[in-house]
């Protein structure tokens, strides 16, 4: 629960601006943000034009669908043009 929808938005612009300076950048590198689940539509506006900058979840439910308040299933971020999610995390796993 780290982070404004201003914070996405500027760690996506500063790659933005950074592999605008270093070109090779993206020859080199990978980039995956996993924002919450509420900022991704706007990840996702900020990354149109930059197909190499990839995002994702930060967890998905394993749940396809149903009556559980507050889950994102694999389905709905497939949806959303997800490609990754954290699954597993030590936090989550608690």
């Amino acid at each position: 629960m780290n982070g404004s929808i201003d914070d996405a938005r500027a760690l996506i612009a500063d790659i933005i601006n950074k592999a605008e300076l270093e070109p090779e950048l993206f020859d080199k590198c990978k980039f995956l943000v996993c924002p919450p689940y509420l900022h991704i539509p706007s990840v996702r506006h900020a990354t149109h034009g930059f197909p190499k900058i990839k995002f994702g979840a930060q967890d998905c439910s394993a749940q396809d669908n149903g009556a559980h308040t507050g889950e994102i299933s694999a389905k709905m971020l497939k949806d959303s043009s997800c490609s990754h999610v954290i699954v597993g995390h030590s936090e989550r796993r608690h």
